[in-house]
C-alpha cells in the first residue's frame, strides 16, 4: 500500500500546479469579461497585471503561512523554535522562498516523538486561509484589488494545502499518516530534523 502511494511528488506538484493555474486563469477572465463593460482595453490590461500582481504576492503569503502553520503546531508540540527566515537571501542558499526551522523533542522509549500534528500545521492554516479569502472573495463586493487578490489567495490556498496533504513521499500528508508506521523512516527523519537545526544554530 505504501508503495503505491509514496512515489511522484514532484509529478503531484506539476499537476496541482497547473490544476490552480487553470482554475484561477478561468475564474480571473470571467471576472475580467465581466468589467469588459466598464473599463477600456488599456485599463484592462491594467487589470489583468494587476492579477498577476495579485497571484504573485497570494503565492507568498500561502508560502508564509505554511511554514507558520508548522511553527504554531510545533510550538504545541512540544518542539524547540530555531529559525523563521524568509527572504531572497534564503531562495539563493537553499532554493525556498520561506523556511521555519524546528527542534523536534526526544523520542519516547518506544522511538516515537510528535510528527503528525506538526506536519499537519502548515497543511491546516493553507487551508484554512483558503477558505477565508474565498469567502472574503464572495462578500468583496466588486472591489478590484480586494477580489483579485482573495480569488488568488483563496485558490492557492486551497490548492497548496490539498497538494501538501496527499500521501505522497516527502509530503506533509506522507510524514503525518504513515512514517510513524515505519520506525526506522521515522528514525531517519528525527534526525534530519535535529541536523536541521544544529545547522541552523550554528
Amino acid at each position: 500500500m505504501k508503495n503505491k502511494i509514496s512515489s511522484g511528488f514532484t509529478f503531484t506538484n506539476l499537476l496541482f500546479g497547473l490544476a490552480m493555474g487553470c482554475l484561477w486563469g478561468v475564474m480571473v477572465a470571467d471576472y475580467c469579461l465581466k468589467l469588459a463593460n466598464q473599463f477600456s482595453w488599456p485599463l484592462m490590461l491594467l487589470v489583468a497585471l494587476a492579477a498577476l500582481l495579485c497571484l504573485a504576492l497570494a503565492f507568498v503569503l500561502q508560502i508564509v503561512l505554511h511554514e507558520l502553520g508548522h511553527l504554531l503546531f510545533g510550538l504545541l508540540s512540544g518542539y524547540g523554535f530555531v529559525s523563521f527566515r524568509f527572504g531572497p537571501r534564503l531562495l539563493a542558499q537553499c532554493g525556498l522562498l520561506c523556511r521555519c526551522v524546528m527542534c523536534p523533542p526526544e523520542p519516547d522509549e518506544d522511538g516515537c516523538f510528535p510528527l503528525s500534528l506538526y506536519s499537519l500545521g502548515g497543511i491546516c492554516l493553507n487551508l484554512l486561509s483558503g477558505l477565508l479569502f474565498l469567502w472574503v472573495y464572495f462578500i468583496s463586493g466588486g472591489m478590484l484589488v480586494l477580489t483579485l487578490f482573495s480569488l488568488s489567495a483563496g485558490i492557492l490556498g486551497l490548492g497548496l494545502g490539498l497538494m501538501f496533504a496527499l500521501p505522497v513521499k516527502y509530503s506533509d500528508g506522507y510524514n503525518a499518516l504513515w512514517l510513524n508506521d515505519d520506525d526506522a523512516a521515522l528514525h531517519e527523519h528525527w534526525l534530519r530534523l535535529r541536523e536541521l537545526a544544529s545547522q541552523e544554530e550554528a
